[in-house]
């Protein structure tokens, strides 16, 4: 049986309470990161299990030897 209409989107309430209780939790950080990549990007669980460094940054030599990390313009705003 395939579903029809539209997914359900949390409201702005919603989503603020989700990121307060996340911080309460392991590892607030990372999974703030994981919620704003799925909410703001739309993106499912699986699509963000599959996601490289690569598609989303861009890594470059910094100073004194050390690795830049520097977002995909695309993903700054978004």
């Amino acid at each position: 049986m395939s579903k029809t209409g539209q997914a359900r989107v949390l409201t702005p309430e919603q989503f603020a309470h989700l990121l307060d209780v996340i911080q309460e939790h392991r590892y607030p950080e990372k999974n703030t990161a994981l919620v704003q990549i799925s909410f703001k990007l739309g993106l499912r669980v699986q699509e963000i299990a599959l996601l490289q460094i690569k598609d989303v940054a861009e890594l470059g030599s910094g100073i004194s030897g050390q690795r830049s990390f520097k977002l995909k313009e695309g993903l700054i705003n978004a």
